[in-house]
């Protein structure tokens, strides 16, 4: 329902530096990029982080990010995921990067909109010097489920790439034994379907860039170069 040029996600529990949100949001609209501010008090952590980067982690659900701890030298530069709000997002970028209504709880939000954002061509950026404070309670007032984050992992993986690699990878190597009947029932379900193929007509980019861009490392041995490739006509060579 938003009309502005920009739309800022935020926490509750958020507290931003003076000018904060009006510099992000000129930097993206701008810049045709999500940015994000600089994020103080996440995990404790007393000192502002510059970003996040994507960091597959083992025997982890698999679109995570870690922060970046070391100050860039660029006011405005290139981060490869989102791991938190504070960002902003060009309301014309939106609908490519959305994430997916059928996320549920926590532990998707910024992995599927960082995946996106990768496969459609959409730039994160790092804003340098506004801050997002955070301040949590000392305890949740709700629980945090592993099966719902390998759950929404799980939705990301099958929306954001191709039939073939979700096949012959993502279900068998890595979500297979993670997820519960109901959960694989629903992944095949009409309103999966749907979400993945509008998301594929607008993907730029091939599956295999995941790793050798994205991760940068070698695709999976013994996985389908087909499925690396098997890109739609959009997509770029």
């Amino acid at each position: 329902m938003a009309t502005g040029s920009a739309l800022a996600f935020l926490d509750g529990h958020q507290r931003l530096s003076a000018g904060c949100l009006d510099q992000c949001a000129r930097s993206a609209v701008e810049r045709g990029a999500i940015v994000v501010p600089d994020l103080c008090g996440f995990e404790k952590n007393a000192t502002p982080s510059h970003g996040a980067v994507f960091a597959k982690r083992r025997a982890r659900p698999p679109f995570g990010a870690e922060w970046k701890s070391t100050k860039p030298r660029s006011t405005l530069s290139p981060v490869s995921s989102l791991r938190a709000p504070a960002y902003v997002v060009p309301t014309n970028l939106y609908p490519k990067v959305r994430w997916s209504r059928l996320l549920q709880g926590w532990g998707g939000s910024e992995g599927s909109l960082s995946l996106k954002a990768f496969f459609s061509g959409v730039p994160i950026l790092h804003l340098c010097g506004p801050i997002a404070y955070h301040k949590f309670k000392n305890k949740f007032h709700y629980e945090v489920s592993w099966d719902e984050i390998w759950r929404n992992h799980a939705i990301i993986a099958r929306i954001c790439f191709s039939q073939e690699t979700w096949y012959n990878y993502w279900l068998p190597r890595v979500f297979d034994s993670h997820l519960s009947e109901t959960t694989l029932r629903e992944l095949e379900s009409d309103a999966i379907r749907s979400e993945h193929q509008e998301f594929q007509q607008i993907k730029v980019r091939p599956d295999c860039e995941f790793w050798t861009r994205l991760l940068v490392r070698k695709v999976p041995q013994k996985f389908s170069s087909n499925a690396c490739f098997s890109a739609t006509p959009n997509m770029l060579p």
